[in-house]
């Protein structure tokens, strides 16, 4: 979805709505990622990044962190880098890295393949208060104090 409101109004009301206020961490995530620019450049970390996963991922279990430390920097700098020049801020899913990171890769893929906009149909259809936040012709609930 083609986010129609400006980086800077994001980067002011992005964070008014936080994990309690989904059903799933999953429902979450993709609220934070609704702004198709964001998940254009998740993806092409993505992208660049998954050739080396494998490999890093056997380093890793020869006790030798550095290459999966360098791709995830690479995989998940993406992501920081897109919410940054996007959203204007970074989101706060980092705090939970593994099921951030597994999160990440399930977006890419849905992005990769076509699947999101179902995924995220189903989002407004669950979430349709949040919207505002991206979309100027959703008009913000009257119950926020915004």
């Amino acid at each position: 979805m083609q986010s129609t409101t400006s980086r800077q109004f994001r980067r002011q009301h992005l964070h008014h709505y936080g994990p309690e206020d989904f059903e799933t961490f999953s429902d979450y995530f993709l609220y934070l990622h609704l702004n198709s620019r964001v998940q254009v450049i998740h993806a092409v970390g993505f992208w660049l990044a998954l050739p080396f996963i494998p490999w890093s991922v056997k380093k890793l279990f020869q006790k030798n962190p550095w290459p999966f430390i360098a791709v995830s920097v690479l995989f998940y700098g993406s992501g920081f880098a897109s919410h940054w020049t996007e959203d204007g801020l970074v989101s706060k899913t980092a705090s939970s890295f593994f099921r951030t990171y597994w999160e990440a890769i399930v977006l890419n893929w849905r992005c990769t393949t076509g699947s999101q906009r179902r995924y995220e149909a189903e989002f407004v259809q669950k979430y349709p208060h949040v919207l505002w936040v991206f979309f100027k012709n959703h008009p913000q609930p009257e119950s926020l104090n915004v």
